[in-house]
């Protein structure tokens, strides 16, 4: 521990600080190592602490206890004083950081103000009599100027860190307080050089002002005769708002956006007038570029009015136009949608058809109204801007053949759908009269025959009443022929399909009929045969209850005859009743 203390010893004895900001960072850097090293051997001091105390415990002589406590205090006074050495070296690497940055940027503000100051001597030679050397060390100086400004806060830096080392009573404090207070004296010495320079100058900047005016508004009447000349309306609506923005942008030097018009024009002869007052030796250069620049506006003022209003005008029938191409493609988009549509498969979405149609005429009333005010501003147009006539009557005509185009569709559609609704109505009216004859017809070539004569006038009488049921339902028939015959009359669009309609229900008719008449015939052969069997009946329980009678041999032959005539009269008795029935 004593070896690795004196090394470091040695080490903090080091009076080096460093001859430049570099090597005295290099210096600190090294320093903030040894620190590092420094703190990590606390660790092996508190273990030897702790070993002293240990050997004290366990009772070692006297003398000897008292040599390890008195080696243990020499070490940790050694410490100490090893660390407030430390300290201490820090301190003043810091300190000498904080001195070589000073004579860094001491040397440096010297320098860059000494440049300064050739440069101003050497413009200072030049000679004034020539306009353009004039101009050119106006705006020269103006910049300078804005370098000093922007240097300032360089200056004053320095001079704050001299301060500070003098207040941290730096060795060479004398020698800092010398060097800022020439800096100062420099610094000083420069502004008030520029202030005289700029003083020089100053009766020439409102001169050069006038002149770069002037020359902008030159530049701008020739960029814009270039527009007038080419007389550009433009291709669109945007095209035409660009052209009119930039027929009026205009960018003056220091006064942002602003637009050449009377007021700016009489702003500069204001100037010109003040300079002449003033500025005796440049009267002759200020009357001229005045006057020229008057005589190019006067010349200038009126077509640029003339294309302004003819540029605002053709703006409004690019508007128009617009407007026109967007009621044109609305107008597509209807038609597109109606072709797109079908005509309903039943009375239900026929229905819901007409009424969505009925929207769209809505719409397309709409649609109508502003076409009829846009035709109306159109021939105005027409009239006032006779440039734009062509384009607008095209456009024009294209919004128009979209609109009829729209109206004859809907319409169309509108008939159509009207058709659709007889025809879907016919097909309801005819659908139930099928059912109702196939139901009819099953249920009669499904019924029997009768098993005797009271169930065969049971089944004539029901015959009769589906008789009087198909009757009935005649009227209903004719309606629905005649509906179906209307609408092919009128030239339906589906006359095929109804005409086989009503083929069908002739035929579902005609059969209907045909299949009672067979039913009908059928019973009535029923009942004469059940007539038949009863009177067949009838004979033989008479015969029965003769025969023991006819058994009797003493009767003889008349007797016979006589039984025989009796059974005819009977038979024939029965039969007429049978047919009275």
């Amino acid at each position: 521990m004593e070896k690795l203390m004196n090394t470091q010893e040695i080490h903090l004895k080091s009076s080096d600080l460093g001859a430049s900001v570099d090597e005295t960072e290099r210096l600190i850097k090294r320093h903030e190592a040894f620190e590092k090293l420094l703190s990590s051997q606390d660790e092996k001091v508190r273990s030897l602490q702790e070993q002293a105390e240990r050997l004290k415990k366990e009772d070692v002589k006297k003398e000897n206890a008292a040599h390890i406590q008195h080696k243990l205090k020499a070490v940790l006074e050694r410490r100490s004083r090893i660390k407030e050495l430390s300290a201490r070296r820090r301190e003043e690497l810091s300190t000498a950081r904080l001195f070589s940055v000073f004579n860094r940027d001491l040397a440096e503000a010297e320098g860059w103000i000494s440049e300064r100051m050739q440069k101003m001597q050497d413009d200072s030679k030049k000679d004034l009599s020539d306009l353009q050397v004039k101009m050119k060390l106006l705006q020269k100086h103006q910049a300078f100027e804005a370098e000093i400004l922007a240097h300032e806060e360089i200056i004053t830096s320095v001079l704050k860190t001299g301060e500070e080392l003098v207040t941290l009573r730096h060795p060479k404090s004398s020698e800092v307080r010398r060097g800022a207070r020439m800096l100062n004296d420099h610094w000083e010495a420069l502004k008030r050089a520029v202030a005289a320079r700029g003083k020089v100058l100053e009766d020439n900047r409102d001169f050069l002002e006038f002149l770069q005016k002037v020359d902008q508004v030159e530049a701008w009447i020739r960029q814009k005769e270039v527009m007038i000349n080419v007389g550009d309306v433009g291709e669109d609506y945007e095209h035409g708002l660009q052209l009119l923005k930039k027929l009026n942008e205009f960018r003056g030097t220091g006064s942002g956006e602003v637009t050449v018009d009377d007021a700016h024009i009489k702003a500069i002869n204001a100037l010109a007038a003040r300079l002449e007052r003033q500025h005796k030796e440049e009267v002759t250069t200020v009357r001229q570029r005045r006057q020229q620049m008057n005589d190019r506006w006067s010349s200038f003022h009126g077509n640029l009015s003339r294309y302004r209003k003819k540029l605002e005008g053709a703006l409004e029938v690019h508007a128009l136009i617009r407007e026109l191409e967007e009621l044109r493609e609305r107008s597509g988009e209807k038609s597109l949608l109606m072709q797109g549509l079908d005509y309903g498969q039943d009375v239900p979405s026929v229905e819901n058809l007409i009424r969505r149609h009925e929207e769209t005429e809505r719409e397309i009333g709409i649609i109508q109204e502003k076409a009829a005010a846009l035709e109306k501003e159109a021939k105005t147009k027409v009239k006032t801007q006779p440039v734009m006539a062509e384009k607008l009557n095209r456009k024009q005509k294209e919004m128009r053949d979209a609109w009829l185009k729209l109206e004859k569709e809907a319409k169309v559609r509108k008939e159509k759908l009207q058709a659709s609704l007889q025809l879907q109505l016919f097909k309801a009216d005819q659908r139930p009269l099928l059912d109702w004859v196939l139901k009819v017809t099953t249920q009669m070539g499904e019924s029997g025959l009768p098993k005797n004569k009271a169930e065969a006038e049971q089944f004539i009488a029901e015959h009769q009443n589906t008789k009087a049921e198909i009757d009935a339902r005649g009227d209903r028939f004719d309606s629905v022929k005649n509906l179906g015959q209307r609408l092919v009359r009128s030239g339906h669009y589906a006359s095929s399909e109804i005409r086989q309609a009503l083929s069908k229900l002739d035929e579902a008719r005609t059969g209907l009929n045909r299949v009672w008449q067979d039913r009908s015939q059928k019973l009535d052969q029923a009942l004469e045969l059940q007539v038949f069997y009863g009177c067949v009946e009838q004979c033989e329980s008479w015969l029965s209850n003769k025969e023991a009678f006819l058994a009797n041999e003493d009767l003889g032959v008349s007797c016979l005859l006589l039984l025989l005539l009796l059974l005819l009269l009977l038979l024939h008795k029965m039969l007429v009743q049978s047919d009275l029935l």
